[in-house]
């Protein structure tokens, strides 16, 4: 028997077997081109999308009197993500400030999803370089942090989302003089609820930081460096549409604006406080606040004040006598604790009954202004 029928009927249909798989190959091509070109447009159009919202972020800014300069924006992050990177970005404070300020970096990138802006990220990396001036006197700090991330659930305003700092290190010509954190989480979640008033926001912030060495010119009564500060508060207060900080905060005072503390406490010099309590603003928008604190280390910290000046003489000296006696000494303790009322009134801070120290008056920044005193801009030194 010849095989040639059988070979032949399967040659026969051989051919248009390799036609369709050719032909569902190119369909499968085509369609997986079509699916990148419309990702990719999706991307660019985010892309766009994200870069306008950092000029418009940019813009507003400048309104309010800050100055801002950058080298370019570059957008990357395809396909993952959509992100705009800032090169060689500087921001100035407003002018006629008593507190002037000017950072410059070497670059930051704002991240966010192609398909979805309810959330972006931004990361600061190179180097940095913040200058301060208090009391006329200007000084520069460089240098970087590890991680510097700030991660935010609606835009590019910080409401909701979180802050990482780690291993912040900037340093000044003069030695011993430095900007330092070992550690930052700062987390803060925002919900409304109604009120009779309106709708009143509540906003959960939650700090926790380590190591904090601030500025020698600050000249801190109590030293420059904070070993642990901890805050989770809860601000209350209606929302409102305010043209600048001041009139923000003004108008949060006068819809029964609160923070409730359920935990303020720090480790800084010989003093130890850990405190709960509220806090919100007089009719100068000053803070005003009752709390009840338990302290360590009081009688080295009015020793302290009264050493610099900050505390008359005569009251400190009633201040250790009257503490003294409110103060006890906790089993297996190895120094006397402090549990007392603390009242902020009219800039007066009070410890129980007695008036202890004036706070400093605290400038809201109200926008542009065309007072003298502006620190120039300035660019990092970038090696390499």
């Amino acid at each position: 028997m010849h095989p040639h029928p059988v070979t032949s009927a399967a040659a026969g249909t051989t051919k248009p077997l390799s036609r369709r798989r050719g032909f569902g190959l190119s369909a499968a091509a085509a369609i997986l081109v079509l699916i990148a070109i419309v990702y990719g447009s999706l991307w660019m159009v985010a892309s766009l999308h994200l870069r306008n919202g950092v000029l418009e972020w940019v813009a507003a800014r400048q309104a309010e009197g800050y100055r801002i300069s950058f080298a370019g924006l570059d957008l990357g992050g395809f396909p993952l993500a959509a992100r705009v990177t800032i090169l060689d970005p500087v921001v100035t404070a407003p002018d006629g400030r008593t507190f002037f300020w000017s950072w410059a970096g070497d670059r930051a990138a704002i991240e966010a999803s192609p398909f979805r802006f309810d959330g972006i990220t931004l990361r600061l990396a190179g180097e940095e370089a913040l200058s301060i001036n208090v009391g006329g006197k200007l000084k520069t700090y460089r240098g970087g942090a590890d991680e510097i991330t700030l991660q935010t659930s609606a835009g590019l305003a910080p409401s909701s989302g979180g802050l990482t700092v780690r291993g912040l290190a900037l340093t000044a010509d003069e030695p011993g003089d430095a900007i330092r954190l070992e550690r930052l989480s700062a987390s803060s979640a925002l919900s409304r609820q109604t009120a009779p008033s309106g709708p009143e926001a509540l906003l959960a912030v939650r700090i926790d930081a380590l190591g904090l060495q601030l500025p020698q010119q600050l000249d801190l009564p109590l030293g420059n460096t904070l070993d642990e500060v901890a805050v989770d508060a809860t601000i209350r207060g209606l929302m409102h549409p305010f043209a600048n900080l001041r009139d923000g905060l003004e108008r949060w005072r006068d819809g029964g604006g609160m923070v409730d503390f359920a935990r303020l406490g720090f480790n800084y010099g010989p003093l130890t406080l850990s405190s709960v309590g509220t806090l919100s603003l007089d009719d100068a928008a000053q803070p005003v606040g009752t709390f009840t604190a338990r302290i360590l280390g009081f009688q080295q910290t009015i020793d302290a004040l009264a050493d610099r000046g900050i505390i008359d003489g005569r009251v400190a000296g009633k201040a250790r006598m009257a503490l003294a006696l409110l103060s006890r000494k906790p089993p297996g303790a190895n120094a006397p604790m402090l549990q007392v009322p603390l009242t902020l009134r009219e800039r007066t801070l009070s410890v129980g009954p007695l008036s202890l120290l004036v706070v400093p008056e605290i400038e809201w920044p109200r926008g542009p202004n065309s007072q003298g005193g502006a620190l120039p801009a300035f660019r990092p030194k970038v090696s390499g």
